[in-house]
């Protein structure tokens, strides 16, 4: 069971890696459906240039034609690497589990523990002792995510 004090910061924990997941969720969706919409209107504009080039109707020099050219193949490589991060994140969503807080900290300690004791910092780290073998100061997150 966990202590009383430390269920409202759990709680909050667990509601922002919730809340971050969504938010993560809506990015990934705009920029795939952001990219997808501007993928056929740029496709569609290159066939024109193209068409215009070779039927002669594009007024201008060459080299202005080869810049817009070279400008708008840039914006659709763009775009499809636009598309392909978005197909990875989603297949690389996050898998949240239970993430023990107290190992957290304990690694969090000993990580900084020559550090402190080189600035003379006394660095600790109390917690009540688990009434059942189960931590019970764990919350939900990706592990990699929040260490």
């Amino acid at each position: 069971r966990m202590p009383v004090e430390l269920k409202p910061l759990v709680d909050a924990l667990n509601d922002l890696l919730h809340r971050l997941n969504l938010a993560s969720q809506s990015q990934r969706t705009f920029v795939g459906d952001a990219a997808h919409e501007l993928r056929s209107p740029l496709a569609a504009l290159k066939l024109q240039l193209q068409g215009a080039e070779r039927d002669g109707s594009l007024v201008g020099n060459k080299q202005t034609f080869e810049r817009i050219e070279g400008r708008l193949n840039r914006l659709i490589h763009l775009v499809q690497q636009l598309l392909t991060m978005a197909r990875e994140d989603a297949q690389r969503s996050a898998h949240f589990e239970p993430v023990s807080l107290r190992r957290l900290c304990e690694r969090a300690v000993g990580d900084f523990s020559t550090l402190a004791e080189a600035r003379q910092i006394d660095l600790g780290l109390e917690f009540n002792p688990s009434r059942d073998a189960d931590d019970a100061y764990k919350v939900s997150a990706e592990p990699a995510g929040i260490e």
